[in-house]
């Protein structure tokens, strides 16, 4: 297809069409294509690998979207009352008294009200685990089923550029087997770059959920903390950090996945040397760039784990 018959093509799916008002496609969906630019040329990628199937192109980005929505560190808050955390929740006795311990301290009063039809019972607002809570089983198993295909994440740690750039490149020819490699097929220098791309982004994916994790073991230690433990102020730190390099993250796998959008052309192949060479340069940069505004993450991970260590030490 022409680039003109792709822009038709996304066009006539996403647009509002005239006199009906009717649109094709979520709202969302529909207001990344009006915004044009970057997220256009990313929405046509996508109906492109989805075979220009609506369905299939709607359902991939609502699947993207959830795999996305990792980085809001799979928490939301609710009231609940201690038999709600109980049966809901599925949490243990023990953790619930912890809670309401932490909930009815001196300064924590906002974290408790009386339920509105009976004020002899307690609510608290608690921060909840995704996990906790039994709607969110479908939404992970959807997760791991569309994920199958890039099971094999690359660690955050090992992705240093030039090792990286090595394992994606062609052996090296041998003299003695000069024959053999005449058959060989050409290898696709853009194609593995694009895949390398893609598996970066993973990577920062997964770097941010084991952040996450984190996150909510340090939010356990607090809990188990006494109003006067001298790690209070450590693990509150800890938090904050962790904060912090989760959003570096996100802001960075954006851009990932916007640089994505840009090189797509590269999956195509049959680029002139000096097209492909800018692609390939796109993205060996924006690696480069994300690496060194990620440099910090891996020592933020490092000093929360020795945090934990330390309170579980001394408790």
């Amino acid at each position: 297809l022409s680039e003109s018959a792709k822009n038709q093509r996304l066009r006539r799916i996403c647009e509002v069409k005239p006199g009906t008002g009717v649109c094709r496609v979520p709202d969302e969906i529909h207001a990344r294509w009006k915004k044009g630019g970057t997220e256009r040329l990313k929405l046509r990628d996508e109906l492109e690998a989805a075979g220009w199937d609506k369905d299939e192109f709607v359902n991939a980005i609502i699947r993207i979207k959830e795999k996305t929505s990792k980085f809001t560190r799979h928490k939301r808050r609710g009231w609940y009352t201690k038999e709600k955390m109980k049966v809901k929740l599925g949490w243990s006795k023990k953790y619930i008294e912890r809670v309401v311990k932490y909930c009815e301290r001196k300064g924590n009063e906002a974290l408790v009200k009386k339920d509105k039809y009976d004020r002899s019972i307690n609510k608290y607002h608690v921060e909840v685990d995704e996990d906790d809570d039994e709607c969110s089983e479908d939404l992970e198993k959807e997760l791991h089923e569309t994920s199958k295909d890039t099971s094999k994440k690359v660690s955050f740690k090992s992705l240093d550029v030039n090792r990286t750039r090595k394992s994606m490149r062609p052996a090296e020819k041998d003299d003695g087997d000069s024959d053999t490699d005449k058959d060989a097929p050409e290898v696709n220098t853009g194609l593995q770059e694009y895949n390398s791309l893609k598996k970066f982004g993973d990577s920062l994916l997964s770097r941010n959920r084991k952040l996450s994790e984190l996150d909510g073991q340090l939010d356990l230690a607090l809990l188990e903390c006494s109003d006067e433990s001298p790690h209070r102020e450590r693990i509150g730190k800890s938090r904050a950090s962790i904060e912090k390099a989760m959003k570096i993250l996100e802001e960075q796998f954006e851009l990932v996945e916007s640089t994505r959008a840009e090189v797509s052309d590269l999956k195509k192949g049959k680029l002139g040397k000096a097209e492909e060479k800018a692609l390939v340069n796109k993205c060996e940069d924006r690696i480069k760039e994300t690496t060194r505004a990620c440099s910090k993450v891996t020592a933020v991970e490092a000093s929360a784990k020795n945090v934990l260590k330390i309170v579980k030490k001394t408790d």
